[in-house]
């Protein structure tokens, strides 16, 4: 029978126990049973001394520590089951931010609290145990969570999470109070199509205790020339012929907490700021619901919104969607 083998990332650790043979060290990984709960997994890693003092020469603090080796079940005394691990590879590589932006602009991604995200797709509602590393890690080297999630916005008002269930949870772990977001009215078989990418294929759903249900409907992404072009909008729909009119600005309120603890990224708002001032007017109307009170509240547009009060414009350009 094949031996079991098993590979660990993360950050070197700092506490660690010798004699004139071997390294020993614990590391504790954490893994996600059923949706939220956390449940730590230890491991004792023993490395030959001389191969660890070769290691720790040159190595810097935010290099990643790849161990590979042969696990065997341990028992503490106190009843404590951990994993002990002999390795037969050790090695250290350089830490690499994750980057991918083909999917989104840069200026799309906007913080929001954390506590405002909810988990409404089946696909995460139904997750397998699985482990946050090396998303974890990466989070504790940098301090914060790189790559933005993609949630839409739901009826109550609250976000919902499309894509990047990993990274929220790392965030849970990490007690993050905001995190990056981009914003995508769909759902996340329909994300997942719109970027090409098979369910079957990706760790979401790899990771699910559900099936893939029947083909999604098709999203035939734009070219790719072209694919950045705007930032996804809420998918409403429009009323009088989508007829844009000018209204006060005192009749737009704002209620959605993704406006009211949104923080627009300053050097952008500055840039329309000084486009608008030129122009004169707010030239792209804002999304408005039509509230029992006949005045409006506001579904898109906030920074166009803030820029025209600091303008002092009287009245901006809306289209009221139900």
């Amino acid at each position: 029978m094949a031996k079991a083998r098993i590979h660990l990332e993360g950050l070197v650790p700092q506490n660690v126990k010798s004699n004139e043979n071997e390294v020993r060290f614990k590391w504790t990984s954490t893994a996600i049973i059923e949706q939220q709960k956390k449940q730590n997994v230890n491991y004792i890693i023993k490395v030959s001394r001389t191969k660890w003092l070769e290691l720790v020469k040159d190595i810097k603090d935010d290099d990643i520590l790849v161990v590979e080796g042969e696990p065997y079940l341990g028992m503490t005394s106190k009843g404590i089951p951990y994993i002990e691990v002999n390795t037969n590879n050790v090695f250290v590589k350089q830490f690499v931010p994750q980057e991918d932006i083909s999917y989104f602009r840069p200026e799309e991604i906007e913080e929001v609290p954390l506590s405002h995200i909810d988990l409404v797709e089946p696909v995460h509602l139904n997750a397998k145990p699985f482990s946050l590393e090396p998303n974890i890690t990466n989070a504790q080297i940098i301090g914060r969570i790189t790559m933005p999630l993609t949630v839409r916005i739901l009826p109550s008002g609250r976000l919902g999470l499309v894509s990047g269930l990993k990274n929220y949870l790392v965030a849970k772990q990490l007690g993050l109070k905001t995190v990056p977001v981009i914003f995508r009215n769909m759902t996340n078989l329909e994300w997942l199509s719109m970027r090409g990418i098979d369910p079957q294929k990706s760790f979401e759903w790899r990771h699910s205790k559900i099936r893939v249900p029947g083909k999604p409907r098709n999203i035939t992404p734009p070219p790719r020339q072209n694919r950045m072009t705007s930032p996804a909008r809420p998918m409403v729909a429009p009323t009088s012929k989508n007829e844009i009119k000018e209204v006060p600005l005192a009749d737009i309120a704002v209620t959605n907490p993704k406006f009211i603890n949104a923080r627009l990224n300053p050097q952008k708002t500055m840039a329309e700021k000084e486009r608008i001032s030129k122009l004169g007017k707010i030239d792209e109307p804002l999304l408005v619901r039509q509230t029992v009170n006949g005045k409006y509240d506001l579904v898109d547009g906030f920074r166009r919104l803030t820029i025209a009060k600091e303008l002092g414009f009287d009245k901006v350009p809306v289209k009221v969607v139900s």
